[in-house]
């Protein structure tokens, strides 16, 4: 009974900060670019730091989710998506806490940041750049707001490598992050 009681508090810790870090990294954009007023003076730096210091924490945790987080913030560098003080804080402390605490799982790094680098690259084309604005993917709220390639990658990585804490906190991150985005779409 003991291991099943532990596994199903490791399972609810990794869903929580999984949560947590999907949902203060959405609103530190949101305080950033989608014209939301601080809830009070520097909100907008605290956010970077929360969902910096809850990635590093999903890095210390799981040495595939971190994994999978670190390829995930060096692919938004890439695509030059980390472009206010309050992300470059968040992703250095990321950055840091797997330098820190961490060895790099290479198979499961190359395998999300292919996938989040070729994806996102796709994303931010038809979301920013497409000349056909009115084309289904533009209206489809579900395309814009859910980061399909996050649970389609981790769900495909975990059937291969049976590692399913992955697919659980990449799918966990998703939620929050669209349900915040969801949120403060219609308040905006």
């Amino acid at each position: 009974m003991g291991y099943f009681q532990n596994y199903n508090l490791s399972l609810l810790i990794l869903i929580s900060i999984s949560l947590f870090f999907g949902a203060s990294m959405k609103l530190a954009d949101v305080f950033d670019e989608h014209g939301v007023k601080e809830y009070f003076y520097g909100a907008k730096i605290l956010s970077g730091f929360v969902w910096g210091y809850l990635g590093a924490l999903l890095i210390w945790y799981d040495l595939y989710v971190g994994s999978a987080i670190l390829a995930m913030i060096l692919a938004y560098i890439v695509r030059m998506r980390i472009d206010y003080r309050n992300h470059a804080i968040g992703a250095t402390l990321v950055i840091l806490a797997f330098l820190l605490f961490r060895n790099l799982d290479i198979i499961s790094f190359f395998f999300f940041f292919g996938f989040f680098l070729i994806f996102g690259f796709m994303k931010d084309y038809f979301q920013y750049y497409s000349k056909k604005k009115k084309d289904l993917l533009n209206k489809n709220i579900i395309y814009n707001t859910i980061i399909w390639f996050y649970p389609i990658s981790s769900f495909i990585y975990s059937l291969i490598y049976s590692r399913w804490s992955v697919f659980i906190s990449l799918v966990s991150f998703n939620l929050a992050y669209a349900l915040v985005k969801i949120y403060y779409q219609k308040r905006v």
